[in-house]
């Protein structure tokens, strides 16, 4: 862009708010994501949840692992600190249970990614007993 005022046709030109969407679009790994069209239309339609660590150096109670979860209608979030990915089924049922006395309610669906943690026996029985559908995502697609 420098090198343009030096350029006959381009004396007049003006760097100030000129934006080059090719230039952008060349230096992206990817094209952007379009826009979503599901929308929840209540709270705990549909929730997603993750497991993160372990980490090298565990807190005070020796959690070394976390769980979110994520309301998608409201974007509320709920960590809940875990000793092991062990517990990642006894926080689920807490939270169920939670939704179920606090808000009166009832999850509808739960959207994880394909972690162990999530697909084991104990926790897709819990799901299918509540009446809960659950969806996977799919591998490496950050959308």
């Amino acid at each position: 862009m420098s090198k343009m005022k030096y350029i006959s046709d381009c004396k007049d030109f003006s760097l100030n708010g000129f934006f080059c969407e090719t230039s952008i679009l060349a230096k992206a790994h990817r094209l952007p994501f379009e826009r979503s069209t599901i929308s929840t239309k209540n709270p705990f339609e549909l929730v997603h949840m993750d497991l993160w660590g372990p980490y090298r150096t565990p807190n005070v109670n020796g959690a070394r692992y976390f769980v979110t979860i994520v309301d998608d209608y409201t974007r509320n979030t709920w960590t809940q600190l875990l000793q092991g990915k062990s517990q990642v089924y006894t926080a689920i049922e807490y939270f169920l249970s939670m939704v179920e006395t606090q808000f009166k309610t009832k999850v509808i669906m739960i959207r994880t990614d394909n972690g162990t943690e999530f697909i084991q026996s104990l926790c897709l029985n819990l799901f299918g007993l509540k009446g809960i559908l659950h969806q996977w995502s799919i591998v490496k697609t950050p959308q």
